[in-house]
């Protein structure tokens, strides 16, 4: 409760309902980090904080590249299997957004073996 006195004595009071949340986390994980090439990943989603609703994007491209490739877009399913055909080095980006639309990033490394 906040009580103000104004230039004449007079006393207000409000009170307030605050609601503190807890920023929001990214801690996405993979089943495994090398992987022969054609073996599938899964890819977990995993949030804690914000305002909750959570939904997940995820996006990948291979070392040294620039170029992101949409896997997913925004859903509540927090999973995905990814599968390469080709050896090398890939980054998966996970993206999570809560219901006022924060967003938590996540950069995880996989390597597919020849």
């Amino acid at each position: 409760m906040i009580k103000a006195k104004d230039t004449e004595a007079r006393i207000e009071k409000r009170t307030f309902t605050l609601k503190v949340i807890k920023p929001l986390k990214n801690s996405s994980t993979t089943s495994s980090k090398d992987l022969k090439r054609g073996t599938s990943a899964i890819i977990r989603g995993n949030a804690d904080g914000g305002s909750g609703g959570y939904e997940y994007a995820f996006f990948c491209r291979r070392a040294g590249s620039s170029q992101w490739t949409l896997l997913r877009d925004y859903k509540p399913s927090s999973n995905i299997v990814y599968t390469s055909s080709q050896a090398g080095a890939f980054k998966i980006l996970v993206l999570v957004r809560d219901s006022e639309g924060t967003v938590a990033e996540k950069y995880i490394s996989i390597n597919y073996l020849p």
